[in-house]
C-alpha cells in the first residue's frame, strides 16, 4: 500500500443529502474517525454538499464528473480500481459490484411492504441490493432486528453481518433544558412515509379531547407512498427544521409519540430521551422492545383508542424516571468502535 493511501475510503455521497437518520449514522461515525485521527479519506461527487453538514474537519476529496446513483455506480468504483484501501459505504448502498467494500443496510422495509414506497425506488433496491451483498466482503445494520431480516429476506450469513447501534447526537443531549414557554404540545417526527404509521397518530388525536395541539415534524419525499394529512386547526405540521429548534420541540413536550409499523433502529425517539423528555409512546415492535426496553410507553400499531387515552391521560405520567443509563449505553464514541472491529478484521 502506498504510504499516501488511507486505511479506508467512505463514499460520501451522503454529503450532497439532507440530514436523515441514516445520513447521520454516516455522519457521525465519520466525525468520530476524524476526532480519532483514523486514516480514512470521504470520497464525495462534484456536488453542493447541504449546508447542514459541518465537514471542516473532514478529509474529503472530490472525484468524478457524475453525480446522484450514476456517481456511486460508476465514478466512485473507477477511482477504487487498483486501490488496495477499503471502500466504506455507511447510507445504505454502495456501488455494487465491489468486491473490497463494507457496506450498510439501515433495514429491509422495502421488501417487508413495497406499497410503502414509490414503484421505481421498490424495484431499484430490489434489484441492486442483492448484488450489493453478495460482493461485499461485510454488511453492516443498526440492530439485531435488522441483522435477522437481512440474513434472512437476503439469504445472508449471520456471520457476514455486524451491528452497529445509532445513538444520540451531541446536540440532542441537552436534558432539562430551562425554558420560559408554558405552551403544551404533542410532537411526532417523522419522514410523512405510510411506514411511519401517522394514520393511527391523526386517528388516535382526533378521538382524543385535544387537549393540546399535535405538532409534526418531517416532510413528504416522492420515494414514499402516500399519506393522507387531516385538516384541523390542531394539527400543525411544521415540515423540516434545524437540530436546534427540533431540541427545543423535544425536550418541552408534553408527549411524543412515534408508532412506526416497521423500523431499523428508530432514531426519534432516542433524541426526544436525549433531550428530557419523559413520556415517550411507541408502536409495540421487536426493535423498538430491543433498543427502548421499558423506557417508554408501548401501543400496538392499529390501536386508536388505546393511543387516545395516552393523548389524554399525557398530564398523568409520573415523570420520574433516570435515563441516564440508557443515555450512556448508545454513544457515536462505542459505534465507531463497533465499525472500526468490522473493518480490521
Amino acid at each position: 500500500m502506498e504510504m499516501s493511501e488511507p486505511k479506508i475510503y467512505i463514499n460520501g455521497r451522503f454529503l450532497t443529502q439532507s440530514m436523515t437518520g441514516t445520513n447521520r449514522f454516516a455522519y457521525e461515525l465519520c466525525l468520530q474517525l476524524a476526532k480519532r485521527g483514523y486514516s480514512f479519506q470521504i470520497l464525495a461527487p462534484n456536488a453542493p454538499f447541504c449546508g447542514v453538514y459541518d465537514v471542516g474537519m473532514l478529509p474529503i476529496r472530490r472525484v468524478g464528473r457524475l453525480r446522484s446513483h450514476l456517481w456511486e455506480q460508476i465514478s466512485l468504483p473507477l477511482f477504487m480500481r487498483g486501490k488496495k484501501s477499503l471502500l466504506v459505504s455507511l447510507k445504505g448502498l454502495g456501488p455494487v459490484f465491489m468486491r473490497r467494500q463494507v457496506c450498510a443496510i439501515h433495514d429491509m422495509s422495502y421488501l417487508a411492504n413495497p406499497a410503502w414506497f414509490s414503484k421505481g425506488y421498490y424495484l431499484f433496491y430490489r434489484l441492486m441490493t442483492p448484488i450489493m451483498v453478495k460482493h461485499a466482503k461485510r454488511i453492516l445494520t443498526v440492530s439485531h432486528f435488522s441483522k435477522e431480516e437481512i440474513a434472512s429476506r437476503l439469504g445472508v450469513s449471520l456471520d457476514k453481518v455486524r451491528v452497529i447501534y445509532n445513538a444520540p447526537s451531541e446536540q440532542f443531549k441537552q436534558v432539562n433544558e430551562s425554558s420560559d414557554s408554558t405552551e403544551k404540545y404533542f410532537l411526532t417526527v417523522s419522514s410523512l412515509d405510510p411506514r411511519k404509521n401517522l394514520s393511527l397518530v391523526f386517528d388516535a388525536y382526533l378521538r382524543s379531547e385535544q387537549k393540546y395541539p399535535l405538532y409534526v415534524i418531517g416532510e413528504k419525499h416522492t420515494v414514499f407512498g402516500e399519506v393522507t394529512l387531516p385538516e384541523n386547526s390542531q394539527i400543525r405540521f411544521l415540515g423540516r427544521v434545524s437540530d436546534e429548534e427540533l431540541r427545543r420541540y423535544y425536550a418541552h413536550c408534553s408527549l411524543f409519540v412515534y408508532p412506526s409499523l416497521y423500523e431499523g433502529f428508530g432514531m426519534p425517539p432516542m433524541e426526544a430521551i436525549a433531550c428530557g423528555c419523559e413520556n415517550v409512546v411507541l408502536s409495540d415492535i421487536p426493535v423498538f422492545r430491543e433498543v427502548y426496553g421499558e423506557l417508554p410507553q408501548y401501543v400496538k400499531v392499529d390501536d386508536a383508542e388505546a393511543l387516545a387515552r395516552i393523548f389524554d391521560a399525557a398530564d398523568s405520567v409520573q415523570k420520574d424516571i433516570d435515563f441516564t443509563d440508557f443515555i450512556e449505553k448508545y454513544s457515536w464514541e462505542k459505534s465507531v468502535d463497533q465499525l472500526l472491529s468490522a473493518i480490521e478484521d
